[in-house]
């Protein structure tokens, strides 16, 4: 079989003639995103329990995967939902047991309006609901400790969201434009906030940095133009200032807001901030 695997990732199938079976090797830990895409033969794929992570689109055009998507839209490998995005109905239940959200699984299911999702699931992967247009609410469980990358980016009609004191960090572009979301908790929890998280939530009002908060990066509110109302954590007084001065930081993070000049005072008290 024509795998090519590094350190335990199975990182691409080159297909063969002829193939239409395959089974992929036990020890093998993660499969890439696109690993088997357009793979237009293989009509069965035998996954190994030591699979423990799934890339996304890592089957896509493969005829294994549209079978798949006919018999459940649910897509579901040891435990990984991979693939839901020929759901169809507005309200959706991840089903029990699920442990992971994988990347890209819900990915402009644009006739998604709620989604429930069950407390077995301890990681979201990145772009989980990018572009589901229509969906409005949505509650983190608890056990999550990242907000990846774009998991709920363009989600323009999302207008709440709830997250755990299990998150630990809101990744790039997290909830990039999602144009409806005026307010949201961030827990105390949060250690880290990425470039772009918040970018161009334009009707966001007010934001309370989290008590632990030791990093928060550029551009992290940019564009967030109804925004008027920072807090910032108590705590952040007593740290050590890292890399750039906190107001700079800060001012970057928050720029094109509506913030006055007199609102940006409190930004030299963050001493533990940094890009």
């Amino acid at each position: 079989m024509a795998f090519e695997i590094i350190d335990g990732v199975l990182e691409k199938y080159i297909e063969e003639p002829g193939v239409t079976d395959v089974n992929i090797p036990d020890g093998v830990v993660s499969i890439a995103e696109r690993a088997f895409e357009n793979c237009s033969g293989l009509v069965r794929i035998s996954v190994p329990d030591s699979v423990k992570s799934i890339g996304e689109a890592a089957f896509e055009g493969t005829p294994w995967l549209e079978n798949k998507r006919k018999k459940d839209p649910f897509v579901i490998v040891n435990d990984i939902l991979i693939d839901a995005q020929t759901v169809s109905d507005e309200k959706v239940s991840v089903p029990d047991g699920v442990v992971s959200i994988g990347e890209g699984a819900f990915r402009s299911c644009k006739g998604l309006t709620n989604i429930t999702i069950p407390n077995s699931v301890s990681s979201i992967g990145r772009d989980a609901f990018w572009g589901c247009e229509n969906l409005t609410s949505a509650a983190v469980p608890d056990g999550v400790k990242t907000i990846e990358e774009r998991t709920f980016a363009c989600c323009k009609r999302l207008i709440s969201v709830s997250l755990p004191n299990s998150v630990k960090a809101i990744g790039k572009r997290a909830f990039f434009s999602c144009f409806a979301l005026e307010s949201i908790t961030i827990p105390d929890s949060v250690t880290s906030i990425y470039v772009h998280a918040f970018y161009a939530c334009i009707r966001l009002k007010n934001i309370t940095l989290p008590k632990k908060l030791k990093c928060i990066k550029n551009y992290t509110f940019c564009n967030c133009g109804a925004l008027k109302s920072i807090i910032l954590p108590e705590v952040s007084r007593a740290l050590e200032m890292r890399r750039l001065n906190s107001a700079t930081v800060l001012r970057r993070s928050f720029c094109r807001t509506a913030l006055k000049k007199s609102e940006t005072k409190p930004f030299s008290a963050a001493k533990s901030l940094r890009a």
